[in-house]
């Protein structure tokens, strides 16, 4: 008997149906995988933004929940991150995006509190936690801790570059530095999804590796991720290679939007298996998009001629 969808993939993740692109909030709690991951439940084609929901013992099964966060007065809900405090207490952190009258974007920060197993969300009294400072492109906002500060650093993206906010409290929030305006490879489109986070050499040392999607004029074509590896001190990121070296996490088509999950112990990645230029042309019927395999992370020697 031939498979009513024939092109659902065996390990990869898929929605049960709906259009799915970025992957959210990933996150692993109490021995659980969870990816949020951006959603229209009722389309095959990318719409008001809702965060779909999956868990996983082992990054292979998935289980998927009901969505978890929904459109509400202050817009739809974009791309974004999730953390848990020292306390124990998990948070989600989104861009609300909504509409100007003249049909321009405009686009806020927001939190959620979410319970340790995941199942109830409740938007934060001050959302938006972070205003938009006068910026078209303003989105997808990615929370870590950093411990030789002592504070928590949300990297944001600024269009065609990123910016970095501090916080001690999670809801007040101070700018930084911005990165990236003069760095790497730009495009038509902005860059998306940044994510920063350590990694050490094989020789001992730290290094910080701070990775953006690139919506357009990527090394494969159309949409992919490119990264930089350097140094973060808590106020800005100081990039190890001229400003003209590019680097690219994927040589392929279909890695874009990568994040890192918070509480793994290895760097764990997941991405959108897809690309821009056809995503809405792929011949999947009930659902359109899935995400990568996971990826550990490592850094390593090499020479280039």
């Amino acid at each position: 008997m031939n498979s009513p969808e024939p092109y659902r993939p065996a390990l990869h993740f898929s929605p049960r149906s709906g259009w799915t692109n970025d992957p959210n909030g990933l996150i692993q709690v109490d021995g659980i995988w969870h990816i949020f991951y951006q959603h229209e439940p009722h389309s095959t084609v990318h719409g008001p933004m809702h965060w779909g929901h999956a868990s996983s013992p082992d990054l292979t099964t998935w289980i998927e929940h009901p969505i978890a966060l929904y459109p509400d007065a202050l817009g739809t809900c974009f791309s974004g991150s999730a953390i848990e405090t020292p306390s124990g207490e998990v948070k989600l952190f989104y861009t609300a995006h909504r509409a100007r009258p003249d049909g321009s974007d405009f686009q806020v920060q927001c939190l959620v509190h979410a319970d340790r197993g995941l199942t109830r969300f409740t938007p934060d009294q001050h959302n938006p936690i972070v205003g938009n400072p006068g910026l078209l492109v303003f989105r997808d906002p990615k929370v870590f801790w950093h411990a030789q500060t002592q504070r928590w650093i949300m990297v944001v993206t600024h269009g065609q570059s990123i910016g970095i906010r501090s916080s001690t409290d999670l809801v007040h929030w101070e700018l930084e530095s911005t990165f990236g305006e003069h760095d790497g490879q730009h495009g038509d489109g902005p860059w998306e999804c940044p994510d920063l986070f350590p990694l050490q050499a094989p020789d001992g040392t730290t290094h910080w590796v701070l990775m953006v999607g690139i919506g357009s004029d990527s090394y494969g074509g159309g949409s992919g991720t490119q990264y930089f590896i350097g140094a973060f001190d808590g106020h800005s990121f100081v990039n190890g290679n001229r400003p003209e070296t590019v680097l690219w996490a994927d040589h392929g088509r279909d890695y874009y939007a990568a994040q890192s999950f918070f509480g793994a112990e290895r760097p764990t990645t997941i991405a959108w298996a897809s690309n821009w230029q056809y995503a809405h042309n792929v011949p999947t019927t009930a659902f359109r998009g899935v995400m990568t395999l996971p990826r550990e992370l490592s850094l390593i020697d090499s020479q280039y001629g």
